[in-house]
């Protein structure tokens, strides 16, 4: 009996020990299976991740903005924290924001919103890492579920990507940020209307917060400006830049198909999180807009082939460099050369006339009633347009502007003539047509009457002058940034800085009465005192001119100017090493063709205070162009009593 017994509980035991556990385990997995299954799936795509080298890969490289350090690592080019869900690590470690990206990707979504952005899961706020990661890691969504996104779904169906063109806007010399020109993206939509003006433009700009120009032009230099992308209508940037600020706008349609544009159109949205830290030599408008044509296709590395000055040209141009990336080209003249181009066909009486109905609309109606209905058509259309530049672009719609354009357009339907085609043309040839910003310049002169002879080696590092090569630059107006200019003098056998340019700027468009325009002139730099009889480091000075006045047209090829100057100037040549004056500045620059170009300029300053003698300055020069790349200029200079000629070779790059 107690043996019976005993076998009994030797036997229940060993079911014990053996089943025992095995409940308990059965028990625990069925309790914990979710949340080890989560981590066991997260774990095995990491790993996935990490053995196909993904983080080596180029797409995740420009998702990310990476670049490499000059000490071999990596740093992204995004300034914001909220970009980087591995923390400040991921700036720098592509493997560990990979990481953190895949977890965050597969943690559990918390409530939200609908219209709380920064709450959205990170699927949603990172969608381009999403799909991309999702394809290359053959994501179960039935294991890691794809996260509903009303917001960026909404977002990118209203824009309906299918194809990018990149548009380069010519310079607007009157804005620091504007005035070497500016590019954006337009994006073509699939709703079939074939309507360029219901297009979305993406587009890159510094976060303004000053208005001091000193400030603003610190900031700009340093970095202190947060820049982002922005998304919005293609006509508001046609009401900015072609009709208020007249600037033509080229568009150079890319080989990008629906799905690269869809990338790129997921990715600005993923920038909504972070910022870049805006510099406008380097990292400024144009550079980003390579970054994220990298991000729709990773294979062009656009932004490799620039780590220094970087000029919105010559992003065009290195866009064009790429074979079979553009596709065509097409062109949009301002409001401005539409207006004037309409006024150029027109005879005296007309001209009176588009003007009285500008201003007065239906009051001046009588004066058109004589006339043939093409006639009024082609009057009434200048007077439209005269009218929008004048008074409807610049502010809020007024009363009265409503009034007449409304009356206008009312004659203009009474006319019963189809829409008359405007064959304006832009300001200048195609951007890329132009030089090369960088100049390179060597030389060899007489001065004193031909007793002392010179070389001298120059550098400029943008961007354009009137004896330069006008093709591709617009022809009123020279900008030059950083020009050197170092003279060698053979018989006393010394080097020196012999001119020293920071800015000079002069913007002299032809004054017309439909659209009069200021011209101004300003340059910051430094100089020899030549006048004076002393060369080298001693005779250097440095100092500020700025002027404004007018300038008009002899037909095309003559164009003259004629400005008030003032001038500051400071250094150890003069009497108590500094003067103020005020003068004139006239000029007169004649081109023919693309072949030469001839500037002659005077100034002539009456000092009043500090060093009064007088220095009246006059150059004359002549360019022969080699073509885009290269030039010979002759220049002759007279400042007072001295006097100089000399030969120059210069090479565009």
């Amino acid at each position: 009996m107690n043996d019976c017994l005993s076998r009994r509980f030797r036997a229940e035991r060993r079911d014990v020990l053996f089943f025992g556990p095995l409940l308990f385990c059965l028990i625990v997995g069925l309790c914990a299976s979710p949340a080890s299954a989560e981590q066991s799936y997260l774990h095995e795509l990491q790993t996935r991740a990490r053995t196909r080298g993904l983080a080596r890969t180029r797409l995740w490289q420009v998702l990310l903005h990476y670049h490499r350090t000059l000490c071999g690592g990596w740093r992204s080019s995004a300034d914001g924290p909220g970009f980087f869900l591995a923390g400040s690590v991921g700036e720098i470690d592509p493997e560990a924001e990979l990481m953190a990206t895949v977890a965050a990707f597969a943690a559990p979504a918390t409530p939200a919103t609908p219209d709380d952005e920064a709450g959205q899961h990170a699927q949603c706020r990172f969608p381009a890492r999403w799909s991309w990661l999702k394809q290359e890691l053959a994501i179960d969504t039935a294991r890691l579920p794809e996260q509903p996104c009303p917001l960026f779904s909404g977002w990118c169906q209203a824009i309906a990507p299918e194809k990018v063109a990149l548009v380069f806007s010519s310079a607007y010399i009157n804005s620091p940020a504007s005035m070497y020109g500016h590019t954006f993206l337009r994006l073509t939509r699939r709703t079939g209307e074939d309507n360029r003006l219901i297009d979305y433009i993406v587009n890159f700009a510094a976060e303004e917060d000053t208005k001091s120009g000193l400030v603003y032009a610190w900031k700009g230099l340093f970095g202190g400006f947060a820049g982002h992308f922005y998304v919005m209508p293609y006509y508001m940037k046609i009401q900015e830049y072609s009709n208020i600020e007249s600037r033509d706008l080229w568009e150079y349609e890319l080989a990008l198909g629906q799905a690269q544009a869809e990338r790129l159109v997921a990715h600005t949205w993923e920038t909504r999180s972070t910022h870049f830290n805006y510099y406008f030599a380097t990292e400024n408008c144009s550079y980003f807009l390579l970054e994220l044509l990298e991000v729709a296709d990773p294979e062009l590395r656009l932004s490799d082939r620039f780590h220094g000055t970087v000029v919105p040209v010559e992003t065009l141009r290195a866009v064009l460099a790429v074979p079979g990336l553009v596709k065509a080209r097409t062109v949009r003249p301002s409001l401005r050369a539409q207006i004037l181009n309409r006024k150029s066909h027109m005879m005296g009486s007309e001209i009176k006339t588009a003007e009285a109905l500008s201003k007065r609309g239906r009051e001046a109606q009588g004066l058109i009633a004589d006339w043939s209905r093409e006639r009024q058509a082609r009057i009434i259309d200048a007077a439209y347009d005269l009218l929008r530049f004048r008074e409807g672009l610049t502010k809020e719609p007024s009363p009265e502007f409503l009034r007449k354009e409304r009356e206008l357009l009312i004659l203009r339907g009474r006319t019963g003539v189809p829409p008359l085609d405007n064959d304006a043309k832009p300001a200048s040839d195609a951007p890329e047509t132009g030089h090369r910003s960088l100049r390179l310049g060597l030389a060899g002169g007489m001065m004193g009457g031909g007793h002392a002879v010179f070389e001298e080696l120059s550098l400029r590092v943008a961007l354009h002058d009137f004896l330069d090569p006008s093709r591709g630059y617009l022809d009123d107006a020279e900008l030059e940034m950083i020009q050197l200019r170092i003279r060698f003098e053979n018989a006393a056998r010394r080097v020196f800085p012999e001119r020293l340019d920071l800015i000079n700027i002069l913007s002299v468009s032809g004054y017309d009465r439909w659209i009069p325009k200021t011209a101004w002139a300003i340059r910051v730099g430094g100089a020899q005192a030549h006048n004076l009889a002393c060369a080298g480091v001693r005779c250097s000075y440095g100092g500020v001119n700025m002027g404004g006045g007018i300038s008009f047209r002899l037909g095309h090829p003559f164009l003259f100017f004629l400005l008030a100057d003032a001038d500051l100037a400071g250094g150890a040549p003069f009497s108590d090493h500094w003067r103020i004056g005020l003068g004139g500045f006239a000029g007169a620059v004649l081109r023919l063709g693309h072949f030469s170009q001839t500037a002659a300029e005077g100034r002539d300053i009456y000092y009043f205070l500090g060093d009064r003698r007088r220095a009246p300055v006059i150059s004359v020069g002549q360019g022969f162009n080699l073509g885009p790349w290269g030039q010979i200029r002759l220049v002759g200079d007279a400042v007072g009593s001295y006097r100089e000629a000399r030969a120059e070779l210069l090479g565009y790059f």
